[in-house]
């Protein structure tokens, strides 16, 4: 999971490092793997303005991913917006956790096995 500070969609060079790195290897290492990312951001602020927050969430995570050298081909995105909280008390600074502001990934086979 890479999480993003509140109302940016920039993947940090420790999530790259961390994270990216470790979703690269897996990938290298399996050539029937694809890898799916599933974007979202807080509940702060309108439903359209954290879908598209979310889709820059989910695409600079995609283009790291490219730039790392996985193949375009073998990632798969969608975003939620602010679907699906992992945080849902409404206290406020609970809502602006990074947990809520994330992309999720999974690694499949191609053809979404697990």
């Amino acid at each position: 999971e890479v999480e993003f500070a509140f109302d940016d969609a920039t993947v940090t060079d420790d999530a790259r490092d961390d994270v990216l790195a470790e979703v690269v290897e897996e990938v290298e290492g399996h050539e029937d793997a694809a890898v799916f990312l599933t974007g979202y951001a807080s509940p702060i602020g309108g439903a359209d303005y954290n879908m598209a927050l979310s889709e820059d969430r989910v695409e600079a995570v995609a283009a790291a991913l490219i730039d790392m050298g996985v193949s375009q081909d073998r990632i798969r995105t969608r975003a939620l917006g602010q679907q699906n909280p992992e945080v849902t008390d409404r206290n406020l600074e609970e809502e602006r956790s990074p947990q809520n502001r994330r992309v999720e990934i999974q690694i499949l086979d191609m053809d979404g096995a697990a």
